[in-house]
């Protein structure tokens, strides 16, 4: 084996070993984040409560695809609100200075944390993946 594979089997054993170290320290009293797929039934409902779920939140949207390579669509913009519109067959995300919208989606699955939206991922209908991460902000100190 030669120094650079030798180095690299050893650069694995210890992300196996820090991975390991991070699950023993894992609390259990957490809420664990859960990863589910949403039946078409449910898409208008599940989004217009995002609001309810993900109060405030910073909004990630990249785009991937075979042909397009990884496209960040906007970065830490604040999210004003995503739904779903059965009629139009739309999903949208709206933050200041982005309107995204992903027409006839194929697949939508979402990532929660204690019952809320962490992530969607959602496949067009020429097979891009669409990627929406959402980033819970803090609430202020109290003075």
């Amino acid at each position: 084996m030669g120094a650079w594979a030798g180095s690299l089997a050893s650069a694995a054993r210890i992300l196996d070993n820090a991975r390991a170290q991070a699950l023993l320290r894992y609390d259990k009293t957490e809420d664990p984040m859960t990863t589910r797929q949403l039946e078409r039934s449910e898409w208008q409902e599940y989004f217009d409560g995002v609001a309810k779920r993900s109060p405030a939140a910073q909004v990630r949207v990249s785009v991937l695809g075979k042909e397009l390579g990884a496209q960040p669509e906007t970065e830490s913009s604040m999210l004003i609100g995503i739904s779903y519109d059965p009629h139009d067959q739309c999903l949208s995300v709206a933050t200041p200075n982005l309107s995204h919208r992903v027409m006839t989606p194929q697949r939508i699955a979402v990532q929660e944390t204690a019952g809320a939206l962490e992530a969607v991922e959602v496949i067009d209908q020429e097979g891009n993946q669409q990627i929406i991460q959402l980033e819970r902000l803090k609430p202020l100190p109290s003075p």
